[in-house]
């Protein structure tokens, strides 16, 4: 049962999150520190899915750590895979700016970094979804 899993070192420059469906007990993502610039995941697992797999990532994950990568957006189809996040870092990417409803399905999250990225405001109304302790 693993519950923490970090890859570090990874060569591709896509990283697909239904790599991990296999590992349900799953509390913590760490993909910090790759050369990751885009993170897709299947169509069957996603929150709009018709028919949803029952053996997908997801509902037990608390943390996601995707810093120090190449990414220029937070995908929301990605984070709707989580709705139980609790801890978000996307911190030393390339992120500009972040889509509306982006953090919609994020009612647990109480952490989230978006440190040194490019982004020059962050609306507020981004972060109504979300009872964010910290904020960085």
């Amino acid at each position: 049962n693993v519950t923490h899993i970090a890859i570090r070192q990874y060569r591709g420059l896509e990283f697909d999150m239904s790599l991990l469906d296999p590992l349900t007990n799953l509390k913590s993502i760490d993909l910090g520190d790759n050369g990751i610039k885009t993170i897709t995941t299947s169509a069957e697992c996603s929150a709009t899915a018709t028919a949803p797999r029952d053996n997908c990532l997801g509902t037990s994950v608390t943390e996601l750590i995707v810093r120090n990568n190449y990414l220029s957006s937070i995908p929301s189809h990605v984070l709707s895979l989580f709705p139980n996040l609790q801890h978000l870092d996307w911190s030393g990417n390339q992120i500009v700016s972040i889509q509306a409803n982006t953090f919609e399905q994020l009612q647990h999250l109480t952490s989230l970094s978006l440190a040194y990225n490019q982004l020059s405001a962050l609306p507020k109304s981004q972060l109504s979804y979300a009872a964010c302790d910290a904020i960085r």
